[in-house]
């Protein structure tokens, strides 16, 4: 994987991360439900227990935040949907949480900042944390893969060459 290519996704990873702490306007619940209560000490330096991407386009977005919602019914999980389309920004930020140690994500920011050079697209990327009993989580992440692969067969990629890692900040 090239340079430009990790530097655009650890962005990604940190802003979104950024968005939901402490100083932000997260939605009511989310830091407890998430990062239980502190992203710094439960998260910081994470990788995922289940990393994939999917190659869906955004008409396709309302399908997977009703997947999501089904999945986080069926487990008890908080869901959380942070979808928007504004000028410059568009993107599905999907989260579905416990406090009992559990963090999801379903990623995906289209940028288009009129006069600046068009951003690169970095994949819609689905991400589980563990920050608390990891094996509770096994059978969510089976959930989550058994219906992406279900739905988007020849979408889903579930062992993508991507590395991440949640960082506390870019430095």
């Amino acid at each position: 994987m090239n340079y430009v290519f990790r530097a655009l996704l650890t962005v990604v990873l940190a802003l979104s991360v950024s968005a939901c702490g402490s100083g932000s306007t997260a939605a009511e619940g989310y830091v407890q439900a998430c990062y239980g209560g502190d992203f710094a000490a439960h998260l910081s330096g994470k990788q995922p227990m289940y990393l994939a991407t999917l190659d869906i386009n955004q008409a396709q977005w309302p399908r997977l935040t009703e997947a999501l919602t089904s999945i986080s019914e069926r487990h008890g999980l908080r869901f959380f949907n942070d979808t928007r389309r504004t000028d410059g920004l568009d993107m599905i930020v999907v989260s579905l949480c416990s406090e009992q140690g559990l963090f999801m994500t379903a990623d995906k920011r289209i940028w288009s900042v009129k006069g600046q050079p068009k951003t690169p697209e970095l994949p819609l990327t689905i991400s589980i944390y563990a920050y608390r009993n990891e094996r509770q989580w096994r059978p969510v992440i089976e959930d989550v893969d058994s219906t992406l692969r279900s739905e988007w067969p020849q979408q889903l990629d579930n062992k993508p060459k991507l590395q991440v890692r949640l960082k506390d900040s870019l430095l």
